[in-house]
């Protein structure tokens, strides 16, 4: 495999998952293939991943870019920070608690960054993704 796959129309979103979990460098998708194998991503940890949104608005930032956070999020420092707020042994904290993964994945992620590009002139975008620790770059093409 290269360095660079595209996830396109003619491929699914167990193929998105296979690229993410083979390791595969460089990867072109949109956002609405990530709730299909969200909690099928499992080789994430230690890695890093940069996330390019092209004409980002406020309306992308619902459950599709949540579960994008989540298959991606390297969990295991949050779940640690977590055992600690709680007074708990790190082996004491189920990482499979439902409810614990979904506010694991609402924080920040070093391993996460985020870059968006946008037209829109709304404040409100910028607001909506700035939980993300993404920066908005307005008018600018993708490199």
């Amino acid at each position: 495999m290269g360095a660079i796959e595209t996830i396109g129309e003619d491929k699914n979103s167990q193929d998105l998952k296979n690229a993410i979990n083979n390791g595969i460098r460089i990867i072109v998708t949109t956002l609405q293939k990530f709730p299909v194998i969200y909690t099928e991503v499992d080789k994430v940890n230690g890695r890093c991943f940069a996330v390019i949104v092209d004409e980002v608005h406020s309306s992308q930032t619902g459950s599709s870019a949540l579960k994008l956070k989540t298959a991606l999020a390297d969990t295991e420092e949050a779940l640690q920070e977590y055992a600690e707020q709680e007074g708990l042994a790190e082996e004491e904290v189920d990482p499979e608690d439902r409810l614990l993964k979904e506010m694991i994945a609402q924080g920040k992620h070093k391993n996460l960054s985020f870059c968006l590009y946008s037209n829109a002139k709304s404040h409100h975008t910028g607001n909506v993704w700035a939980g993300t620790g993404g920066r908005i770059v307005s008018s600018v093409p993708c490199i």
